[in-house]
């Protein structure tokens, strides 16, 4: 099955579209299962969180029907993105450095909020939904690069996964450098940080 589903001006809540694109190009086997390439572009985004010029995204989807199981996979870019002030505020409260890098924890911590005022992104991920819940990972590197001149990038380490997120619980690894925008440069090899 192939199809293009076009909207304009999609609301739900708090989320808000101006124009939605999304092209699926699925089949299905006699088991019911469905398999194929899915393509989506979703324009002037915004929600509590923050907003985006456009969201893209381009991968695969599989799955099964009448479980709700299934999985998609592919790269996602977002163009002209932000993070709400006060989330922004909330997340980068806890960037502080000890006393003696003081000014390199503040540098960093403002850097990284103008950082997240503007900004474009790409990363690769999996999204698994199964019985039992869902999980997201990536395993490619994914990179953030700011109107600020403020860059960012994070690799996987050792094959691992750099992101990993399930309900009530995400976990970040692998090697990660920032510079730029007023940002101490930094390289980072974190062997693993869980938020539950």
């Amino acid at each position: 099955v192939a199809a293009e589903i076009r909207g304009a001006e999609v609301q739900s809540g708090a989320l808000s579209m101006e124009t939605v694109r999304v092209e699926p190009s699925l089949s299905r086997n006699a088991d019911g299962l469905f398999a194929g390439p899915l393509v989506a572009a979703i324009g002037d985004v915004a929600d509590p969180l923050g907003k985006a010029k456009t969201v893209t995204f381009a991968g695969d989807i599989d799955g099964d029907a009448q479980t709700g199981e299934g999985r998609l996979g592919g790269r996602i870019v977002l163009v002209e993105a932000s993070v709400a002030d006060d989330r922004r505020a909330a997340w980068l409260t806890p960037v502080k450095a000890p006393t003696p890098f003081k000014a390199h924890g503040a540098a960093l911590q403002s850097a990284l909020s103008g950082a997240l005022s503007g900004f474009d992104a790409e990363a690769a991920f999996l999204l698994t939904a199964q019985e039992t819940g869902w999980r997201v990972e990536s395993r490619e590197p994914a990179l953030l690069m700011a109107a600020s001149g403020f860059e960012a990038n994070v690799a996987p380490a050792d094959g691992r996964a750099w992101l990993t997120a399930s309900p009530g619980q995400v976990s970040l690894g692998g090697k990660a450098r920032v510079a730029g925008g007023g940002a101490p440069r930094l390289s980072l090899d974190v062997g693993g940080l869980t938020r539950t």
